[in-house]
């Protein structure tokens, strides 16, 4: 997804259009939502998913848009075509607690929130649902296939050196809890 997707959505006016405008009605008609009606007693996956991505989406821009937007060094605004494979494996090598903990939870959260609100659009659509054990069976099977590729990813020789290497260590140090339980 990081680079696939990438090549499509981000430009000046792609990025607002596919990305943030719909990502916003969605987030704040939920908002609106939980605010008008009474929250349910026992919150559902897709309510708990959706907190989880309340919190980890905006850390995952913070670091992968904000940081290295920085114009001052040793990041001197890190451009968006620098955040590729090599800037992930800098990552993975420097930070490998955190990198799975943070990829593999942002990934597998959002494919859940993702599953089930596919199968809450179905029912609204159809009538029914989607079949639980199916539409979470795939969410975690989409979750373990992202997961061997970034351990392909992980496994490769990093090939940023020097500048380059020490402006992508800057951005992930941007971040205090990677400072912290990483020490770097």
């Amino acid at each position: 997804m990081l680079l696939l997707g990438r090549e499509y959505y981000q430009g000046r006016l792609t990025e607002p259009t596919l990305l943030f405008i719909p990502l916003g009605i969605h987030v704040g008609s939920s908002l609106l939502r939980r605010a008008i009606l009474k929250p349910p007693k026992k919150p559902g996956l897709v309510t708990l998913t959706a907190y989880a991505s309340l919190v980890s989406v905006p850390i995952h821009f913070y670091i992968t848009r904000v940081i290295p937007s920085s114009p001052t060094p040793p990041i001197s605004s890190f451009s968006p075509s620098e955040l590729n494979y090599e800037f992930v494996k800098a990552g993975f090598t420097f930070l490998p607690l955190t990198s799975w903990v943070a990829y593999m939870g942002i990934v597998t959260v959002v494919l859940l929130h993702g599953a089930e609100g596919g199968s809450i659009i179905n029912r609204w659509l159809t009538g029914k649902p989607l079949n639980k054990r199916l539409r979470r069976g795939v969410a975690l099977l989409a979750a373990a296939a992202t997961a061997l590729g970034l351990y392909r990813i992980s496994q490769e020789p990093l090939l940023l050196r020097g500048a380059r290497l020490e402006r992508a260590l800057e951005i992930y140090r941007g971040f205090p809890p990677h400072r912290y339980l990483e020490g770097i």
